[in-house]
């Protein structure tokens, strides 16, 4: 499966360099080596040997980040793709093109709740 993932001309670069360390190590490369010949961080081929031998192929996959959670839905997402993308005019506002407090407020109007600007 990770030689697979070498090969294939579509798989994710990140992937393939992950893919590439274990292969290596499974070859008897040090950590310093595989660094070296990979363009890594010791640290980078330390993480992803180990994350390999606790958790065999779902170790090599990106766990999920944390973040702000999203305060609107997809709903009000959408509604703000296809304003933004939408001439103001079109709205009966006279402006040549949105600025983002404009589209913010349009928005709030439209869908008669507050809407933060940084959609």
């Amino acid at each position: 499966m990770l030689a697979a993932r070498v090969a294939c001309g579509r798989t994710e670069y990140r992937d393939r360099l992950r893919a590439q360390t274990i292969l290596e190590a499974a070859h008897g490369g040090s950590n310093a080596a595989i660094a070296e010949t990979l363009n890594l961080g010791v640290d980078t081929v330390r993480r992803w040997r180990r994350r390999f031998a606790t958790q065999r192929l779902d170790g090599l996959k990106d766990r999920p980040r944390s973040g702000r959670p999203r305060v609107h839905g997809p709903g009000v997402r959408a509604e703000a793709v296809a304003m933004a993308c939408a001439v103001p005019a079109g709205n009966d506002v006279p402006l040549s093109r949105w600025s983002c407090p404009e589209l913010a407020r349009e928005l709030a109007e439209v869908l008669s709740t507050p809407v933060d600007e940084d959609l």
